[in-house]
Parts: structure tokens; sequence; C-alpha cells
């Protein structure tokens, strides 16, 4: 069984979700954390990779590993239904609440109210809507959740345990080949490729991949851990060599599958962390707990700081400090709400 604290959280994934967070929230905090540590943008422009990758894997992980079970009991249209449900109930809310507070602030996206329904639709990716996206910067990644949890779950109707494996490869499959097809060296790496649902749709699937040979194979805490190190440690040193050529093909095609099993890797490891108590370990799971609605309003949070202050050490504070207090609330009467009626 996965250890847990007395609080019900799994060291190992609080620890990937905190990361990723505060991988995310760093990135997005370059023109702060920068100039006092003498850090290049670039840095920070890595740590919103990773973070966001990390999240992938993790999602996939969880709820993969959900659907997976779920095909052990039967999966029809009733439980497919269940399913989407409850996975609406915990992401929808927040989203639309985000949306409609930078609709009054900002106003509608390109200033036309229809725009939004391409963010109803999560459909504010690709590559004729890039200045549609900008409206909402950190939308992409949803887009890519909400698209592959659709089009997983219903390719699971009717599907047997054994079977499941071939939807999983086929969801990992398709980007690849989708990448490999539309290679154009002229494309933008980060817009034109990584912000792209149907490209990146592996992205999570590894993340299931990973849910399907735990549950079916080996318990992956189990997993010899120097070989998951050296796994993780080779899949960032082959990020590197691929930064120095983002328009290279490498870097738009085959690096997309590396990241997410450079992620695997990195959960497996964490895994293996014991529960424990003290401050460190509730800061742990408190950030992880509210990682979701961090992700979702903390660009609007940033953004009210910089009508009134400088960037710099006391904008972090200040401002990382009110994303805290906006999720602190949010999980209490909206969210745990929610989630006690799943």
């Amino acid at each position: 069984m996965t250890k847990t604290t007395p609080t019900g959280h799994v060291p190992g994934l609080d620890a990937m979700r905190a990361l990723a967070i505060v991988f995310v929230l760093a990135a997005h905090s370059n023109q702060s954390l920068g100039p006092p540590f003498g850090l290049p943008d670039e840095v920070f422009f890595h740590l919103g990779v990773w973070g966001v990758e990390l999240f992938f894997v993790l999602s996939g992980y969880l709820v993969g590993g959900i659907l997976i079970r779920r095909v052990r009991d039967g999966f029809g249209p009733a439980s497919w239904a269940s399913f989407m449900m409850r996975r609406w109930r915990r992401t929808i809310p927040l989203y639309a609440i985000t949306v409609a507070a930078l609709a009054a602030v900002f106003g509608p996206p390109l200033g036309a109210w229809t725009n939004l329904g391409y963010y109803a639709l999560f459909l504010q990716w690709g590559w004729w809507r890039d200045p549609l996206l900008s409206w909402f910067g950190v939308s992409w990644s949803l887009a890519i959740e909400e698209w592959f949890y659709l089009l997983f779950s219903v390719s699971l109707l009717g599907a047997t345990r054994t079977s499941v494996i071939v939807r999983i490869l086929l969801l990992i499959l398709i980007p690849l080949a989708l990448r490999l097809w539309l290679y154009d060296a002229a494309l933008v790496w980060d817009d034109a490729y990584r912000k792209v649902t149907p490209l990146r749709l592996d992205a999570i699937g590894w993340g299931v991949l990973l849910a399907w040979l735990h549950l079916e194979w080996r318990d992956c805490r189990r997993w010899p851990a120097v070989l998951m190190g050296a796994g993780a440690a080779a899949g960032i040193m082959l990020y590197g060599l691929a930064f120095a050529d983002m328009s290279g093909w490498f870097a738009k095609t085959l690096l997309f599958s590396i990241l997410p099993m450079t992620g695997c890797c990195v959960l497996v490891l964490l895994m293996r962390l014991r529960p424990g108590e003290g401050l460190l370990q509730t800061v742990i799971a408190r950030t992880a707990m509210y990682s979701y609605c961090a992700y979702l309003v903390h660009p609007l949070i940033f953004h009210g700081f910089e009508q009134v202050m400088p960037h710099g050490l006391p904008f972090v504070a200040l401002s990382w400090a009110s994303v805290l207090l906006v999720c602190a609330a949010s999980y209490r009467w909206i969210e745990a709400p929610l989630l006690t009626r799943r």
C-alpha cells in the first residue's frame, strides 16, 4: 500500500506537486528573482518548462490510475459520465471564476466576447490563436489536460483490463507522430509545439503509462533508485543539449517525449519518501493542496502587484503570500465543498 501521512496525504505526490508549482511561480517571478541572484531569464524559462511537465506526469499518474481501476470494474457510459462529472467538478469552477475575473479586469480576449467561447471549450491553443492565448497564458496546459482526459476516457469505453495498454500507447504515439509529420524549423518551439494540444497529449500519457505499470506490473517504489536517478539525469542533460538548438528536429519532436519520461523518473524517486511530521511536511502538503488554484490565479495577482510596486524580493514575498491567502480561501469556500460532494 502507498504510505500516507496522518492527514491522508502521500508525501511523494505532495512533493511533486509542490515542486511543480514552486517552479512555475519562480518562472513567472523572473524580474524579481533574477537580478538579486544574478540569474538570466533562461533559468526561469527552464523552471517553467519543468514545472508544467511535472504537473502533466503527476496528473496522468493520478487520474490515469483512477481510470485504470474503473476499467477493472467495467467502464461503460454511466461510469464514464460519473468520472467526467467528478473531473469537471474539480477543475471547471475555479477555471470559470478565473476566466470571469480576467474578463472583468482586462475585458474579453482580443476585445470580442465571443472569443470566450474558445476558453469555454479549451480551444484557445493553436498556431493561429497565439494572440488569443496571451490573454490567459497559463491556460494552454489546462487545455491539454481537459482534452486528454476526455479523449482517453472515451477510448476506454468497453475496454478490457488487457486492452487498456493499447489505448495508452496510442495516446503516446499519435502526438509523437504528429510532431514528426509537422516538423518545421521555422516554427517557434514554445508556441507552435510545446503549447499545442494535439502535439502534447503524450505529456500526460506517459504519466498514465507509469500508473499502468505500477498497477499491473510492479509497484514503482520498488524500481531501482539508481536507474531512476540515471534516467532523470539523462533527461535533464538531453534537454540542456536540445536547448542549444530549439529550432532543430530533435527539440521539436523527441524532446517532448523525453520531458515526461524524465518526469516519470522524478516521480518514482519521490514516491520513496516516507510520511513525516513537522513544519516542512505541513508546508509541502499545503503547497500541494493549493497548487491548482495557485496555478490559475497567480498571473492576475502578480499583475495587480506590478501596478503598485517595483519588482524585487519584497514583490515576491507579498505577491506569493497573497497567492497563498487567496488559495486558502478558495480551498475552504469553493474547492473543499465541491470535493466533499464527489
